[in-house]
């Protein structure tokens, strides 16, 4: 399982490029309630943006991006 923490970056991994829910939904490997979950806590926190149904990723949400990748790179398998 993965943790909240891994499934975000995940998705904004995707949404660095425009894309729709359900490519989000398929290229991270998440079922439509849990992304739904998570896509909601990242528009809140301006870590994403929708326009028509179209999401992609803000400054905001690449600079935590980055910052997130730094933390999790030491737990990462080699």
């Amino acid at each position: 399982n993965r943790s909240n923490l891994e499934i975000i970056i995940d998705i904004l991994k995707v949404c660095r490029e425009e894309t729709n829910k359900t490519s989000i939904i398929y290229k991270t490997n998440l079922n439509f309630l849990v992304t739904e979950k998570y896509l909601n806590i990242l528009l809140n926190k301006k870590w994403v943006e929708k326009t028509q149904n179209t999401y992609r990723i803000t400054s905001e949400g690449r600079t935590f991006l980055i910052k997130a990748k730094e933390v999790s790179l030491p737990f990462e398998p080699n």
